[in-house]
Parts: C-alpha cells; sequence; structure tokens
C-alpha cells in the first residue's frame, strides 16, 4: 500500500503521472488534504497527526504503508 500526500496548493490529481508509472497491481491511496474533515488544514499539527494515523488505520489496517509526501504533504 502506497499513500500518497499532495502539496500546498496541491490535489490528489498530481500524483497522476506517479501513479501511472507504478505497477498495475500496486494499491494506492491519496486522499484530499482540503476536503472538509480529520484531514483538512484547519487541524494543528498534534491533531493532525492523530487524525492521519486513526485515518490509516481505517484505511489499511494492519498492512504497512509506503507514505510519500510533498510539500505540506511531508510535514
Amino acid at each position: 500500500m502506497t499513500v500518497l500526500l499532495h502539496g500546498f496548493w496541491g490535489a490528489p490529481a498530481d500524483w497522476r503521472e506517479v501513479i501511472a508509472g507504478l505497477p498495475l497491481t500496486a494499491n494506492v491511496l491519496a486522499p484530499d488534504l482540503y476536503e472538509p474533515g480529520s484531514l483538512d488544514p484547519r487541524h494543528n499539527l498534534k491533531s493532525w497527526t492523530e487524525n492521519f494515523l486513526n485515518w490509516l488505520d481505517k484505511e489499511v489496517g494492519d498492512t504497512k504503508p509506503a507514505v510519500v509526501g510533498y510539500s505540506m504533504g511531508a510535514r
């Protein structure tokens, strides 16, 4: 499982070329970090991190993901 986090002023679509270069069998998640909810930027870093870890638990379970971030997504 690969999780791709876009940068500031970015969107999940920014990862299109990266995703296109991955094997067809690759499992990829690219959440929208501006969509209202637990991963949006209104949360402070501590809360956002807790929310992200909870989101990961729900999305990938026991699978160990590779997390890749750009700019804000790498914080």
